[in-house]
């Protein structure tokens, strides 16, 4: 098996697209004028020294995207979060009065992020036309400088300033952040 390689920060889009997918991420940043850096890598790490090296060089914190949906599977609720924090479902329902919720299924992903489990990206909310996805951020991740997301595939990641994600990225994506302080999680 290969060693995993990562690049040096870099400004921009790469020069090599893979796909359609990651195209439409670059192209929402640029009309949305949002600055973004990346760092590129041959896989993505399966070991924790590998997405330790992805966390060290951007400066940024890991973190984690769980979605979940109603028993009738019309709302659908993306939870970012801190990687190293276990999510406390209880409590999330509590805060937010929603009845029972289960994680989505890999159709559920597919059909509603165009996206798969283990590779969800915030910008796959530009696929969400329904309407359908509720966005819930944990405050600590939104009090840091930067943000993190794969550009649709997960052969980079990109970070933007925090700011821009609230004031330029989410609007454009055309969906609300809701805030929690995830009491209760360990």
């Amino acid at each position: 098996m290969a060693e995993f390689e990562i690049s040096p920060i870099r400004e921009g889009r790469p020069v090599k697209i893979i796909d359609d997918k990651e195209r439409a991420c670059y192209d929402l940043l640029d009309k949305l004028k949002i600055k973004y850096q990346r760092v590129d890598y041959n896989f993505y790490p399966t070991t924790e020294v590998g997405k330790e090296l992805i966390t060290e060089t951007l400066g940024t914190l890991d973190i984690k995207n769980l979605v979940f949906n109603d028993k009738h599977h019309r709302h659908y609720y993306l939870v970012v979060m801190l990687k190293k924090q276990r999510f406390d479902q209880k409590a999330f329902r509590n805060a937010f009065h929603l009845g029972k919720i289960t994680m989505s299924s890999a159709d559920d992903l597919k059909n509603v992020l165009n996206s798969h489990p283990g590779a969800i990206s915030i910008t796959e909310l530009m696929y969400d036309q329904a309407g359908q996805v509720g966005v819930y951020f944990q405050s600590d991740v939104l009090a840091t400088k930067y943000f993190r997301f794969h550009p649709n595939e997960n052969h980079a990641t990109l970070r933007i300033s925090t700011e821009d994600l609230v004031h330029k990225l989410m609007p454009g994506l055309h969906h609300e952040i809701h805030r929690w302080e995830f009491s209760g999680c360990g």
